[in-house]
């Protein structure tokens, strides 16, 4: 990835926000079309962006269907995946049925949207996907148990395929953000059991409102590939289980290790991935 300043990076590139008729999606889109980007949003059914068709270029896309990504158009300078739910419950509620769901969604959709756009991308044209996870991807607690875990597999896909992908030509961020005021987030009310509104209940700012959430990540694309939405989220993706003396031990050296570590397996990656795999990458085009 190449870091660039905010004020030369997004005018005049063209840019897909799937899942924008609404929430961090919809504001995504607007401030990505202030900052001179071209912007192309999709939704399920056209239905559901009518009032959005004079602003927006309009596509629809099912990310649960491979069919249906696959007919993406791919002439996209970054794609923003926002498409997702949140289905909360009480561990004793929790459905098999409902987590396939959340997981096909949230999981098996961005990555259905990872394979597509992958093809497409080179060393020559790259491309950029922005992966949308959340906070309770880094630690969880009560009432997501459905839901956590979908976003878990995001952010561990995300560890295990970055480096690949760069080498592919398609530079890969994450954003990993708390509570958002958007109509899914009414929705997710209805469901929630109350303690655990009552954990979550400090992170109901302003800046939890769609705009500002939205804002934060594009202003922050341009220097980084991680982003986390607030402090609180920073310190759950620092933070660990303590249970033992071993424990501290470890928390203490984790960060050096953890450095060594990122070094060491993208240096091994660029080192031995395949010649074929490397000369592909160069090979490919729009």
């Amino acid at each position: 990835m190449v870091w660039c300043k905010r004020s030369s990076y997004y005018p005049g590139k063209r840019i897909l926000i799937i899942g924008g008729s609404s929430g961090l999606g919809l504001s995504l889109a607007k401030d990505a079309k202030s900052r001179g980007c071209k912007v192309t949003i999709t939704a399920r059914s056209l239905s559901s962006m009518e009032a959005l068709q004079k602003e927006y270029a309009l596509l629809t896309v099912d990310i649960t269907d491979e069919k249906s990504v696959a007919s993406l158009p791919t002439d996209f300078d970054m794609i923003f995946c926002c498409a997702g739910y949140a289905l909360p419950s009480l561990a004793k509620d929790i459905e098999i049925l409902q987590v396939e769901r959340q997981l096909n969604c949230n999981f098996l959709g961005p990555v259905r949207v990872y394979l597509h756009f992958l093809q497409s991308a080179s060393l020559k044209h790259r491309k950029h996907l922005v992966l949308i996870a959340s906070t309770l991807a880094l630690h969880s607690f009560g009432g997501y148990g459905m839901y956590a875990p979908s976003k878990a597999a995001l952010s561990s896909f995300y560890e295990a395929v970055e480096c690949e992908s760069s080498m592919q030509g398609l530079d890969l961020s994450i954003y990993y953000v708390s509570t958002i005021q958007s109509p899914g987030f009414i929705e997710e009310q209805k469901h929630k059991p109350l303690f655990t509104k009552k954990i979550e209940g400090s992170s109901m700012g302003t800046d939890s409102l769609p705009d500002n959430r939205a804002k934060h990540l594009l202003d922050s694309l341009p220097s980084t590939r991680i982003v986390y939405s607030d402090f609180i989220t920073r310190l759950f993706s620092k933070s660990a289980h303590i249970c033992s003396l071993a424990d501290i031990f470890a928390v203490i050296i984790a960060p050096v290790f953890w450095l060594g570590f990122k070094i060491f397996s993208y240096y091994m990656t660029h080192k031995y991935y395949p010649k074929r795999a490397k000369n592909n990458g160069l090979k490919k085009k729009e």
